[in-house]
């Protein structure tokens, strides 16, 4: 059997936590209420400008050490030519934790001169060889990095002394970006669906673009082959990935660090355990569909009720045995088949359930994604998304808490310090 070898070594972040610190005034022996202040600041991640001097900046994903990816565009190249970045933002104040995602230097570290628009954090990662198009989908706390170069080339990017881009040949490809490859008889299938937890594993989902109806699922396990090096590719003979494994209909959305997997089969939400047993979520609607899961087992859920729309909804599962470790996630005590562990989250006035969406949720069951509503009095109108969050039982739309200025429409992901990607922001909560 040919094997080839994608090997390097782990990176470490080690994380801190902040403190916050709420002061109230009093006066004549009355408390005084503080001035209403934003729940969160906006704060710009820029991007790179393009040769047609527009700035592009999709993020997709955070990690709990505030690190950034997505994709943007490429200095010299016109609009429509991507490539997959990582922002690493910098602690300024040596607190232990990120405090600024934009700075553009008179003279930045690469030899730029500026100020020039461009944020001097974002780190190119480049794409795979003959590929214009590359999306950073995903990082977890390692800063491990996975997308794709082109519509169908998978690929991880392992950060080696700190970096995510080195060029040692010069030929122009990132030396610790790798192909994952593909599923045997999957080469050329399109990929929808990519991300990984802090185990390194990775999964999704692609469909073949020639016949939309040929989809599946796959889980990759990278294996150690020596102290502290691991490889997340190994030929199988015929060019195919022989760490892959193949998870026929069920299509992945989210993995936790259990190794636990979320995501759809024939329609309804499921969760599928690490020993490859699938649980049926009956999370109750005509179709269903589990999008993310966090450490806790909780499931942020889209359903269905009557086939008129989407409603988002948070599975909590149950710790029988008092473990420690979730084991229930299906418990129907009024026996009218609908899971009682599931709850549905509140909706914005005027809100249409065509298009609602959960993209992100964190240990603290705060989930982010958004909202799609009618604008205008019918027959006229327009639709509108807007980026949400929902939270002890309540919803928010992001421009509601950052002040009213900026129209959020999409929330993406959130960390366990409720940073929330939207668009081409970062909010930093300040309370």
């Amino acid at each position: 059997m040919r094997k080839r070898q994608s090997t390097t070594r782990w990176l470490g972040l080690a994380l801190a936590c902040g403190t916050l610190t709420f002061v109230m005034s009093v006066e004549a022996g009355k408390p005084v209420k503080p001035p209403s202040a934003p729940a969160f600041t906006p704060v710009s991640l820029g991007g790179l400008v393009s040769s047609d001097g527009l700035v592009l900046n999709r993020a997709s994903a955070i990690n709990n050490a505030g690190q950034v990816v997505g994709y943007t565009g490429v200095p010299g190249y016109p609009n429509g030519y991507h490539q997959a970045y990582l922002l690493n933002p910098r602690d300024t104040n040596g607190d232990g934790n990120p405090d600024t995602w934009f700075v553009d230097a008179v003279q930045n570290a690469t030899g730029r001169p500026g100020p020039d628009g461009q944020n001097d954090l974002i780190i190119g990662l480049g794409n795979l060889p003959a590929c214009t198009q590359g999306y950073a989908m995903a990082i977890n706390d390692l800063g491990l990095v996975v997308g794709r170069s082109s519509a169908s080339q998978m690929f991880i990017v392992v950060p080696e002394d700190g970096l995510w881009y080195q060029d040692v040949n010069g030929d122009g490809v990132n030396d610790l970006m790798r192909s994952l490859g593909a599923l045997p008889g999957r080469a050329g299938w399109t990929l929808s669906s990519i991300t990984l937890n802090n185990l390194g594993q990775v999964t999704g989902w692609s469909y073949d673009p020639n016949n939309s109806s040929l989809r599946g699922g796959f889980l990759l396990t990278p294996v150690q082959v020596a102290p502290g090096v691991w490889e997340w590719f190994q030929d199988d003979g015929t060019g195919a990935n022989a760490l892959m494994v193949d998870l026929g209909a069920f299509f992945p959305n989210g993995i936790n660090d259990s190794g636990q997997i979320v995501g759809a089969l024939a329609g309804r939400a499921t969760l599928r355990q690490p020993d490859g047993t699938l649980v049926d979520l009956r999370a109750g609607g005509i179709q269903s569909d589990a999008e993310v899961i966090n450490n806790r087992g909780q499931i942020g859920l889209g359903i269905d009720p009557d086939n008129d729309g989407w409603h988002t909804a948070l599975l909590t599962p149950v710790d029988t045995n008092n473990d420690g470790a979730p084991d229930l996630w299906y418990r129907d005590l009024n026996g009218d088949g609908v899971n009682d562990l599931v709850v549905h989250q509140a909706t914005l006035s005027n809100e249409t359930g065509s298009m609602i969406a959960v993209h992100g949720l964190n240990e603290s069951a705060s989930v982010v994604g958004r909202s799609v509503m009618w604008t205008g009095n019918p027959p006229r109108g327009t639709w509108k998304s807007v980026a949400v969050l929902w939270e002890n039982g309540g919803v928010s739309k992001l421009k509601d808490l950052t002040g009213g200025q900026i129209e959020f429409l999409e929330a993406t992901a959130i960390n366990n310090a409720r940073q929330i990607l939207s668009d081409s922001y970062i909010l930093l909560p300040t309370r």
